[in-house]
């Protein structure tokens, strides 16, 4: 027996086929009355639309043939693969590739097999269409047609599939984007409004310039909260709908984060909540500024609201000894997070909780912030290890395996 060879393009080939979320799907019965169809104008007991995965050939749709999945070892389907037209073996008793495999030796004692590649993204090869018999034949021209015909059917069907499956997303996203601005965009505007009356009101009883600097402040702070938001929920939508990609550059991670620090000192300060950055200088990284400072305001954000008064937030930055990249993390000593949320925390978006102050949220949420952070190659995730308060962490691709120096910022 022979095996297969892999594929020229095997890497982009298993990517695709994981992109596509077929593989370990149930049945579908428009693959099924296609497998059914194939096996009736080709005159075969047995057709399969079978999916060539790295270690096997996955069965999506069977006719005839009461089996899953096979050793891609095995696999006839992955000879086929590697085959511009149809793949025909008309007697695998006489062909060298096959007359000791276990499949023609053995149950379901394939003689005769014709596969049809079905195609994807590029052109690449993913699975075939095949239809097998249990004697050796040969395979007519009208026939061949017809499995080739069935095939770009079967393509087309996938096609679908991933289409519905990415609508069915965008659906979620709206959902998403719904019960944001139903929480914490009305939240944010709810206290932009409070500020402005209460200025209307106490504008003629202000005895000092202090005073209205102080509540302008507030007001400044809030406004600058729904702007946040704004832009945070419009470019998560962009990207989620495929209209943007992330820019990817290389930037010095110590400033951004100094930034993203300032835009929380005026709110920290009324908490007496002291931030302290522990990032060293010009650490550069390879990832989207954008993508990075969303999740960091997230996560600061999230700090200073749970944090009490007179504590600290920490910010720092580890490095990964396992693989090319940082983790940012941002540590409060509040009360810390409850053990059944870290499990939903990144899945699904959560209604925001008042922080130690009765502060609303001011958010696009944790859930949001991972399926943005990951059009950068970036995870999200809790330390388990902290005992007092919560610390978030936030892992950043680095550039030509930059080693960060000691200088602390």
């Amino acid at each position: 027996m022979v095996a297969a060879d892999k594929h020229p393009m095997e890497t982009s080939r298993l990517a695709l086929l994981q992109n596509l979320e077929i593989l370990d799907t149930d049945a579908e019965a428009v693959f099924d009355d296609l497998t059914e169809l194939a096996s009736t104008l080709c005159d075969a007991p047995i057709a399969l639309v079978s999916l060539v995965d790295g270690n096997r050939q996955w069965i999506k749709s069977r006719f005839g043939l009461d089996i899953s999945e096979v050793s891609r070892e095995n696999a006839f389907c992955a000879h086929a693969i590697l085959n511009k037209g149809i793949f025909i073996v008309e007697n695998a008793d006489e062909d060298s590739r096959f007359s000791d495999n276990p499949l023609v030796v053995g149950a379901p004692l394939i003689k005769f097999y014709a596969g049809a590649v079905l195609r994807s993204d590029h052109n690449l090869p993913i699975g075939t269409l095949c239809v097998i018999d249990h004697e050796p034949r040969q395979f007519t021209a009208r026939q061949q047609r017809a499995l080739e015909i069935i095939a770009r059917q079967v393509e087309s069907q996938i096609e679908m599939r991933r289409k519905n499956i990415k609508l069915e997303k965008l659906n979620q996203v709206k959902k998403n984007i719904m019960s944001l601005v139903a929480h914490d965009l009305k939240g944010s505007f709810t206290s932009v409004l409070g500020f402005s009356r209460i200025m209307a009101k106490k504008l003629d009883t202000m005895d000092t310039a202090r005073d209205l600097h102080s509540m302008g402040q507030h007001l400044i702070s809030s406004a600058n909260d729904v702007y946040k938001l704004l832009d945070e929920m419009l470019q998560w939508t962009e990207m989620q709908m495929g209209q943007s990609e992330p820019l990817l550059k290389r930037f010095d991670l110590a400033e951004e984060v100094s930034s993203c620090a300032n835009l929380f000192t005026e709110i920290a300060r009324v908490k007496n909540i002291d931030i302290q950055i522990s990032v060293p200088k010009a650490t550069f990284v390879y990832a989207d500024p954008s993508i990075t400072k969303t999740v960091l305001r997230n996560f600061l954000s999230n700090a200073v609201k749970y944090s009490p008064k007179s504590s600290r937030v920490e910010i720092g930055l580890d490095q990964n000894d396992a693989g090319p990249d940082l983790h940012l993390w941002v540590r409060d000593y509040g009360a810390g997070m409850p053990e059944v949320l870290k499990q939903t925390l990144f899945k699904s978006a959560q209604v925001s909780q008042p922080g130690t102050e009765n502060e609303q949220g001011h958010g696009i949420g944790l859930s949001l912030c991972a399926a943005i952070a990951e059009q950068q190659d970036s995870n999200l995730w809790v330390d388990d290890t902290i005992i007092h308060g919560c610390k978030m962490c936030l892992s950043i691709p680095l550039q030509d395996n930059h080693t960060f120096s000691s200088q602390r910022a």
